[in-house]
């Protein structure tokens, strides 16, 4: 009875508190744009400008859609509190708190859903009616084999092959025309896709079904992880621009000045095939040790994607936030042993930044 009472009175602050910031939007706005200076100094100059337009140009449909989050969430959480099913909920309710936590403009709403965290966290579950009614599926085992000498040299291939983009630009005479350029970097990405893809294909194919007849387990064990994944992400990433003063790395800024369908080509359907099948998949068949290869793993993955920086610190300090990517991708390789599970987290995640990043080119521009 307490927890119905708790949770509904939480809820309808919450829900009203988000509605007041709502309907006073232009005031909010107004007082973000005076304060990005003073809030944002530690981060780069680039970044507080791009935070600013975004604000005076579109900030209203931004924050609107963002403060409808906490809204939608209470409101489940509201009808479940009254229908006193709180603990069958709990880990759904858990995660709403932090969502809520990310995306509201109203200290009284952060509040309670560090409140709210903190309650659910130390509630515990006594008796049967209070777990949830859906079976637990536990993910499949599968039996580690080790790897044979062919697919140990197709794996040293795909790697020099993978690594030669480090000299490509290094070779090619600058006195070739650019869509002579652009034909030699098309045919050379496509010709690691389908190097990949060869060196792996029994083990995709095998992987696959596994993923189809499993994909309640992976999700299960996948999607909760990722979410704590991305929060350490997004501190690492502040930290980093503060330490470095840079809003993004030479790689993110190279990727951003492409033509729009480039890319989403590279980096949402080429980069989680390619890059998975070569940091994860290749990698493993050569480092069995979960925390060797986990580790050699996200060192790599990062550094490839900063190697371009101007200085030694931007490349070790930037290449931190890809590390903690790669180093969860490698984690979830060593658990599941599903390349399934990889590319399909590698795909979320790369079209989630290239959905943000397009969303914020439009409502700046």
């Amino acid at each position: 009875m307490k927890k119905k009472i708790y949770f509904s009175i939480s809820a309808i602050l919450q829900i009203l508190a988000s509605i007041y910031i709502i309907i006073n939007i232009n005031s909010f706005i107004q007082s973000q744009i005076n304060s990005i200076t003073e809030t944002y100094s530690m981060l780069p100059v680039d970044f507080q400008e791009r935070m600013r337009a975004m604000l005076q140009n579109n900030g209203a449909i931004y924050f609107g859609v963002i403060f409808t989050i906490p809204i939608i969430l209470n409101l489940i959480i509201l009808k479940t509190a009254l229908a006193d099913n709180i603990l069958k909920k709990k880990g759904i309710f858990m995660l709403f708190s932090i969502i809520c936590l990310f995306t509201t403009g109203s200290t009284s709403v952060t509040i309670l859903s560090i409140l709210n965290f903190i309650v659910l966290l130390f509630l515990k579950r006594k008796n049967p009616e209070d777990y949830p009614t859906k079976e637990k599926t536990e993910m499949p085992t599968v039996e580690r084999k080790k790897s044979s000498k062919k697919e140990l040299v197709l794996g040293i291939v795909l790697l020099i092959s993978y690594f030669f983009q480090l000299i490509l630009d290094r070779i090619i005479p600058e006195s070739m025309s650019i869509n002579a350029v652009r034909v030699i970097a098309i045919v050379y990405y496509v010709f690691l896709l389908i190097l990949s893809i060869i060196a792996f294909k029994d083990e995709l194919l095998r992987n696959l079904k596994l993923f189809k007849d499993n994909s309640k387990a992976y999700t299960r064990y996948v999607v909760p992880r990722l979410c704590i994944m991305y929060i350490i992400f997004i501190v690492s990433r502040f930290i980093t621009m503060m330490i470095t003063k840079e809003g993004n790395s030479v790689n993110q800024s190279s990727i951003e000045s492409l033509p729009l369908w480039i890319s989403i080509i590279f980096g949402v359907f080429w980069a989680p095939i390619v890059e998975e099948l070569v940091f994860r998949g290749t990698i493993r068949r050569f480092i069995k040790n979960n925390v060797l290869f986990i580790l050699i793993s996200s060192f790599i993955f990062g550094i490839m994607h900063t190697i371009g920086e101007p200085t030694m610190l931007n490349i070790f300090v930037m290449a931190i936030p890809y590390s903690i990517l790669g180093g969860f991708l490698a984690y979830i390789y060593s658990k599941t042993d599903n390349l399934t599970n990889n590319i399909l987290v590698h795909f979320i995640n790369n079209a989630f930044s290239m959905l943000i990043t397009s969303l914020l080119l439009f409502i700046i521009i």
